[in-house]
């Protein structure tokens, strides 16, 4: 269970790197050294929602504590498929985690944790909507669309506190092995429907070493390394309904199409986008007086990403009819393939810089400058449709594919431009807030007041594949910013028996 959750706001790639730039969200778990029990939660809602989770924390000795927990959630759905006749939101989700704590000596820390979840649910339950009567329909997909995750994550913390400095190693492992199934269409015809299954195996390590105890220089320090391996298998299948249609657009009368039968048609792939990340950073707080702090910060970061993708478009032309009083009887194999690889290296570098400045008791004022970015990568389903662009393109070449067998191949000039469409870059932002925080009376009444600007570089947008929109993909826009102003009040009242935010 969660004993308490710091929201960071704006930027913090000083100290934590990648993908970062809009600030984290850093949740604690109950420490067992700390807090002993057995918690059990229960509850029940409409849907048939069910949630049960037990938690238990032992300390058998002065050195050393654990805890255990495990959970279910699970709902019969409140969405139902009129195509399928079935639910369409059903979801079950369980799992468990330990935690192994052990303190050998005073100043020397293990801290284990290992992590098991496992995911089964419908989902994707979308209806059209109606402009004019403003309802939404039922779901009415072809397939049941679903989603499975299973993910084993753990986590060994040694800290070694030496009185004035802490020094820090925090070694993590993720492994996730996932289905996506989704009919693209969202209709009752059977148009479309992707297949993505993933696995992914991550590891990291980061030292760090900082400052402790109340001095005028507090600093941290450290060194961060990941590494991540994905594997994605993304086949796209179209149905019956859809080749139907695309006998239409092939360069061919509607006579003549209508004689054809298009079968075996779909996009198989698979993809290897390997990851790795490092990392050094730096940030000093230095009280220069009483009541003036100037925090000063750096990061280095470096990301190598690469793929490898093997992928191709294939279907059946066939026919056995008469035309024009001669009998005419073919059955040929269109393939286009792409197989290659690609990767980019991004270097980053990350400064702060912030100014401080307390009035007693009062609270605060003070003003920020900060760097964030996020992560670059490459698209996989705009694969799809460079494919279906291909084969509306196709033309005047049907009347050799009616006489056999037809591969595309593919100059380097497609190569490149394919290596330059399906690649996104790091998204860069610049971050300036100033702001205070007031302690007015006696504690009573605490008030937040933030300005800020960011100015983003490449801002990455999710859109709608290339010319037929086969899934969705990362671009990069060329300039954007966001501003605004932020206020919060929160207090407490008749001896903090209540307590009020705004």
């Amino acid at each position: 269970q969660t004993d308490r959750i710091d929201v960071l706001r704006g930027p913090q790639g000083t100290l934590y790197g990648i993908n970062a730039e809009g600030g984290i969200i850093r949740m604690y778990s109950k420490n067992p050294m700390n807090y002993q029990g057995t918690d059990l939660r229960m509850g029940i809602a409409t849907g048939l929602c069910s949630n049960v989770e037990v938690a238990h924390y032992h300390r058998p000795s002065d050195n050393f504590a654990f805890s255990t927990a495990v959970f279910y959630n699970g709902q019969r759905g409140f969405f139902y498929n009129t195509n399928l006749d079935q639910r369409a939101d059903k979801s079950n989700e369980a799992g468990g985690k330990i935690r192994l704590m052990w303190l050998p000596v005073d100043q020397l820390t293990f801290d284990f944790t290992a992590d098991y979840q496992y995911v089964n649910q419908d989902g994707f339950p979308y209806g059209e909507y109606n402009n004019e009567t403003h309802q939404f329909s039922d779901p009415s997909t072809t397939i049941l669309n679903s989603y499975r995750r299973q993910m084993v994550t753990t986590g060994l913390n040694i800290s070694y506190n030496m009185q004035d400095l802490l020094l820090s190693s925090v070694t993590s492992y993720q492994y996730i092995d996932d289905k996506m199934t989704m009919d693209q269409d969202y209709l009752p015809a059977d148009y479309m429907r992707l297949e993505q299954m993933q696995k992914m195996n991550a590891v990291s390590q980061e030292l760090t070493l900082r400052s402790t105890g109340n001095t005028s220089w507090h600093h941290t320090s450290g060194l961060f390394f990941s590494q991540k391996w994905l594997r994605t298998r993304g086949p796209v299948y179209f149905g019956d309904d859809m080749n139907k249609s695309i006998l239409s657009y092939l360069g061919m009368p509607a006579a003549i199409a209508k004689l054809m039968t298009l079968t075996d048609n779909s996009v198989p792939g698979t993809f290897h986008t390997p990851q790795s990340n490092f990392g050094i950073y730096h940030e000093s707080n230095i009280s220069l007086t009483d009541q003036l702090r100037l925090t000063l910060g750096l990061r280095y970061d470096h990301q190598h990403v690469k793929i490898d993708y093997d992928t191709e478009a294939h279907f059946r032309l066939a026919c056995d009819a008469q035309m024009m009083g001669r009998p005419v009887k073919f059955d040929s194999r269109y393939v286009s393939q792409f197989l290659s690889s690609t990767s980019e290296d991004y270097d980053q570098l990350l400064p702060k810089f912030a100014l401080s400045y307390q009035f007693n008791s009062y609270g605060n004022v003070y003003a920020v400058v900060s760097k964030g970015f996020r992560a670059g990568g490459y698209n996989l389903q705009m694969f799809s449709d460079i494919f279906q662009t291909e084969q509306r393109s196709l033309g005047a070449k049907m009347a050799a594919l009616m006489k056999g067998d037809m591969t595309v191949e593919h100059t380097e000039a497609d190569y490149d431009n394919v290596n330059s469409t399906n690649s996104y870059k790091p998204e860069e932002s610049w971050n300036y807030e100033a702001g205070l925080h007031l302690n007015l009376f006696g504690g009573r009444l605490h008030a937040d007041l933030a300005a800020f600007y960011m100015r983003i570089q490449n801002q990455q947008l999710s859109v709608l594949a290339g010319n037929y929109g086969y899934g969705r993909m990362m671009v990069n826009a060329g300039r954007s910013a966001s501003s605004g102003i932020e206020l919060s009040l929160r207090g407490s009242a008749f001896d903090d028996r209540l307590t009020w935010s705004a």
